[in-house]
C-alpha cells in the first residue's frame, strides 16, 4: 500500500509515527516545503522537499497515484488541487456569503475565506477513531454525518461538492486519488458557484467557487 502524507506539521509527524509503528508493508512518501521538518524522518520513509499541492498535482497528473492522500497541512488541499488543476473551464474563488453561519454547525472562518464546520462545540481528542454512531466524547449518537448533510445543503444557488476523509488511524483522515479525480469532473459538469468540501464524519472545510 502506498500513502502520501501532504505536510509534516504536528499532524503529518504524528500521522508518519503511527504509520511506521502500527503498519507493515506500507510506502510511505512524506511531502513538506520546509525541509527541516523532514530531516528527522529521511532513510525511513520517502521524503519530498515541495509545496504540498504542487506536489500532488503533478505526480498525480504523471500517473503516480498512491492509494491514500492524507492532507497534514495548513491548506485546504482538495481546493486548491482543482484550482491548479482544471483547465477546461473557467475557476475563480467565489466569497462565500456571511449568512452560511446559520447553516452550518459551530462555524469559524479561516484567512482565506474559507470556513471550517464541526459537529462538536468542543476540542475533539487528536486521536478520535471517529466511531460511526456515538461521539467518543459525548457517547451521545451523531444527528448526521457531516458529509452527508452538507451534500444535502440547500443554501441560495450554491451546489455542494463534498470529498469525504476517511479515517485512516485515529485523528488522522484521508481519501484516495479517484476521490479528486470524480470531484474534478464533477466540477468541470457544473456552472454557477459551488461549495467545495472536505469533511468526514464530525469536521469539515468549506471554499466557495465560481464556474463561468
Amino acid at each position: 500500500m502506498k500513502i502520501w502524507v501532504i505536510g509534516c506539521g504536528k499532524f503529518g509527524d504524528r500521522t508518519v509515527a503511527h504509520l511506521l509503528k502500527e503498519s507493515f508493508g506500507i510506502s510511505i512518501t512524506l511531502v513538506d516545503s520546509d525541509q527541516t521538518r523532514l530531516l528527522r524522518w529521511e532513510g525511513k520513509v520517502e521524503t519530498v522537499h515541495r509545496d504540498g499541492v504542487e506536489f500532488v498535482a503533478h505526480r498525480l497528473d504523471e500517473g503516480d497515484s498512491p492509494d491514500w492522500i492524507i492532507p497534514a497541512l495548513p491548506v485546504h488541499l482538495a481546493f486548491y488541487w482543482i484550482m491548479k488543476t482544471v483547465t477546461e473551464i473557467r475557476l475563480s474563488p467565489f466569497a462565500l456569503p456571511k449568512e452560511i453561519e446559520g447553516s452550518l454547525p459551530n462555524s469559524v472562518w479561516g484567512k482565506d475565506g474559507e470556513i471550517y464546520v464541526s459537529q462538536a462545540d468542543f476540542m475533539c481528542p487528536e486521536e478520535c477513531p471517529e466511531p460511526p454512531r456515538n461521539c467518543t466524547v459525548t457517547g451521545k449518537p451523531r444527528r448526521e454525518d457531516l458529509f452527508d448533510s452538507i451534500k444535502k445543503m440547500k443554501f441560495r444557488d450554491l451546489e455542494p461538492l463534498v470529498i469525504r476523509s476517511y479515517q485512516i488511524l485515529p485523528g488522522s483522515g484521508g481519501y484516495t486519488p479517484e476521490a479528486l479525480f470524480t470531484a474534478r469532473k464533477a466540477i468541470c459538469k457544473v456552472r454557477g458557484n459551488v461549495m467545495v468540501t472536505t469533511a468526514c464524519r464530525c469536521h469539515g472545510v468549506i471554499h466557495g467557487v465560481s464556474i463561468r
